[in-house]
């Protein structure tokens, strides 16, 4: 399949209300799935933070498809930990994409309330993996 035509079957799934897709050609297999919306509504339509429930947590969402890590490398202790106090610009997490490592940033200060996605794990553009109980 060329990529021309990959490319169209995004734009219409994207334009569309269905949830998911799965398409398999030969050995090659495309799956499109849609978050729900209720999950990841945020104030503005490109931020990577959600306000959470209480009103003093944030969530941090994922700004691209990789793989998360927790980890720099298996010799070190995992970067963060619910319950560890973070800084504003404290690495909280790797998320890998195409050999690329993305360091993914505190917005705030605050505790790690919640690590939603195991290490190692794949994640979706903007799904909630982190939250962060902001200090008052």
């Amino acid at each position: 399949m060329k990529i021309k035509k990959i490319r169209k079957i995004i734009k219409a799934f994207e334009q569309s209300s269905v949830e998911q897709l799965v398409i398999s050609k030969g050995k090659m297999k495309i799956r499109l799935q849609k978050p729900p919306l209720e999950t990841f509504l945020s104030d503005s339509k490109n931020s990577l933070v959600h306000k959470a429930e209480p009103s003093n947590s944030q969530w941090i969402l994922s700004p691209l498809v990789g793989t998360f890590y927790l980890h720099i490398s298996s010799e070190f202790p995992p970067l963060i930990t619910v319950g560890k106090q973070v800084r504003k610009n404290d690495i909280l997490c790797i998320i890998e994409t195409m050999k690329v490592f993305n360091e993914i940033k505190s917005p705030v200060d605050g505790i790690i309330a919640k690590i939603t996605v195991d290490d190692g794990q794949m994640v979706e553009y903007h799904q909630p993996i982190i939250e962060v109980r902001c200090n008052d």
